[in-house]
């Protein structure tokens, strides 16, 4: 794309980096995560994780849990700009009523998040735009599958590493599968 809008100047592509020593699989983070979560392991841990913003589907999230009771969804992240991240009283209202089965968490530490992905069983990412999602690599490195919306900026990124759809009744029928 910067050749096609003409720089001539040397380019290089720097990856979004992760410190895979810190996130990667393991049994016991999933148990601590478990734990820290409050799940128990028989449970189906549908997560989360970014600012709560419209462009990250939330509402999409709100949408899928409640169709899905079975399954528990934590999404973990804050609203630090809520005067700038707020589509309307949509969302706000979604956040006053949700479904028994999901929870927001707030922003755990860096240390505790290794444990918070490996606590779960499936990462979904509904997001309407994206550049680099740290939250998708950072799940992808502890083992979870991806669950994605069907975006430009991923097949990109990704490629085919992933799983993806475009409704919430797709991504539902892939949940169910999983």
């Amino acid at each position: 794309v910067l050749v096609k809008m003409g720089v001539t100047s040397r380019i290089e592509v720097l990856p979004n980096g992760i410190d895979t020593s810190h996130f990667k699989k393991d049994a016991q983070l999933a148990k601590d995560g478990r734990e820290i979560l409050s799940y128990s392991e028989s449970e189906f841990i549908v997560m989360g994780v970014g600012q709560i913003q419209s462009r990250k589907g939330i509402q999409d999230f709100i949408k899928i849990a409640r169709k899905c009771p079975d399954y528990k969804f934590v999404w973990v992240g804050s609203a630090p700009f809520k005067f700038l991240l707020y589509k309307g009283k949509e969302l706000e209202n979604q956040l006053k009523d949700l479904p028994s089965n999901m929870r927001f968490e707030k922003n755990f530490s860096y240390g505790q998040m290794t444990r918070v992905y490996n606590g779960a069983d499936v990462f979904l990412f509904p997001s309407y735009q994206e550049n680099a999602p740290m939250a998708v690599i950072e799940a992808a490195a502890t083992g979870l599958p991806l669950l994605l919306r069907d975006i430009p900026e991923y097949k990109a990124l990704y490629e085919k590493n992933y799983l993806s759809a475009t409704t919430n009744e797709e991504f539902i029928k892939i949940l169910k599968k999983l």
